[in-house]
């Protein structure tokens, strides 16, 4: 019994301890549970803080970022309408020939529109489609104005007859396939010329109809979607709109093609002035066709829509300072004057590099074979006072002083004078060491010197 009784206690006492071991365990788990979620709530606050600074910061960059690129779009975008004012001022100061000069202002002019629109779009992204509407319908226009251009060029400013008259009596369709109601595969100079017209102007037609049916179409949610999602009216509106600028593009260059060698469009440069007009038009929508690609395509930072269309945007004005730079040597004013005649200077790589002149400048600062062998120059004896006070040497000094002035006289006219020189040397003090001056060609041409040069 004593036995059993001990066994009891220790039994009870074992029990208590292990309650005692399980609270204090209990105790601790919860303190422990209670340190845990006190560091996951820090841990949560300290992830909601980085989050919230990288959010911040990326809004400051952005906002930076957006600064800048504007800053920089509009620099360009001053410099393209400060050139093409300049440009326009120059014509409408010489109008020799309205009748192809009217065309030329017309083209100009797209360049500040782009470039203002371009720059407008990226400070103010909401109205882009407004803006985008806008240049849209002033580039179709200026794509005919290029065909008017050629044809008051190739009339000589006498209208469309006297332009039919200078063509070839039989031509090739414009576009393949237009010719198959005719009697034959060529079409008469008329046909030619009224085909080119239609396929030009159509473009003119079409392109602000499909931008406002883009616009309208944009407005509704339903209608929006990827340009690839043939269930959405974009890819078709593409596909016409890139359909009209192909039928454009090759009625102009047909046309282009047919005039290039008559005498009147040649001294006109046309090919450069095609690819002026081309440059703007064309290539800025295959342009915006690539980029449009990218972002559907998810390339890189043109994944975002917004940023996409800022790039689109920021290159338009760059491009438009390059295309003012270029339209003032393909579009200037000089060439449409009554007694304007196209010069074609052309230059070597030493003329570029200035390399002849270099070569003359070391040669006259070298020491000769002649010199070396009698020594330096320098160490001939002063003028006596007596030659440097008559007043016969100062009269010669007076005339020698004129004739190194005037390349043009030849060195037999310069007259003796004890007067020492810049090489140490008299012209004659003594007959061995009597030497003129070396007879320089002119810096100028003789076609290039004086009033006409300036």
């Amino acid at each position: 019994r004593a036995a059993a009784a001990a066994l009891r206690a220790s039994a009870a006492a074992f029990q208590s301890e292990m309650r005692e071991t399980a609270d204090e365990v209990d105790r601790r788990a919860d303190k422990v549970e209670k340190m845990l979620d006190e560091s996951s709530t820090k841990l949560d606050a300290l992830t909601d803080s980085v989050e919230s600074y990288e959010a911040t910061t990326d809004s400051r960059f952005a906002s930076q970022n957006a600064i800048l690129r504007a800053w920089i779009a509009g620099f360009f975008a001053i410099l393209a309408a400060v050139l093409t004012c300049r440009h326009v001022y120059s014509h409408t100061t010489r109008m020799a020939f309205p009748e192809a000069q009217r065309k030329v202002l017309a083209i100009l002019w797209m360049v500040p529109i782009y470039a203002a629109t371009s720059w407008a779009a990226i400070v103010w992204p909401v109205a882009q489609d407004e803006l985008q509407l806008a240049s849209s319908c002033y580039e179709a226009y200026a794509v005919y104005m290029y065909f008017a251009l050629l044809v008051a060029i190739l009339s000589d400013g006498r209208g469309e007859h006297a332009a039919v008259a200078q063509l070839p009596e039989r031509l090739p369709p414009p576009v393949f396939g237009c010719g198959r109601r005719c009697r034959g595969p060529l079409l008469s100079a008329e046909a030619f010329m009224r085909r080119c017209k239609l396929f030009t102007l159509q473009f003119v037609v079409f392109k602000p109809i499909l931008a406002l049916a883009q616009f309208a179409f944009n407005r509704y949610a339903r209608f929006r979607g990827e340009l690839l999602d043939y269930t959405k009216p974009a890819l078709w509106i593409t596909l016409l709109l890139n359909a009209s600028v192909s039928l454009a593009l090759a009625a102009l260059f047909a046309f282009f093609h047919a005039t290039q060698h008559s005498p009147r469009v040649a001294k006109h440069t046309p090919w450069h002035k095609f690819l002026a007009v081309k440059s703007v038009v064309f290539l800025t929508w295959f342009q915006a066709v690539a980029i449009t690609l990218a972002l559907h395509l998810k390339l890189g930072p043109l994944a975002d829509e917004r940023l996409a269309s800022a790039f689109q945007n920021f290159l338009v004005c760059i491009e438009m300072f390059v295309a003012a730079a270029a339209h003032g040597h393909v579009f200037g004013a000089d060439e449409w004057q009554p007694d304007f005649k196209p010069r074609h200077i052309t230059a070597s790589v030493a003329d570029n590099l200035a390399l002849h002149d270099f070569v003359r400048d070391v040669r006259s600062v070298l020491p000769t074979r002649r010199h070396r062998a009698r020594g330096d120059p320098t160490d001939l004896p002063p003028p006596s006072p007596d030659d440097a006070k008559s007043p016969d040497s100062l009269d010669s000094n007076d005339a020698e002083r004129s004739a190194l002035n005037n390349p043009r006289r030849e060195p037999d006219d310069l007259p003796a004078s004890p007067r020492r020189t810049a090489a140490g040397r008299r012209f004659g003090a003594d007959p061995r060491r009597s030497r003129s001056p070396p007879d320089d060609p002119p810096l100028l041409a003789p076609d290039f010197q004086g009033d006409d040069f300036v």
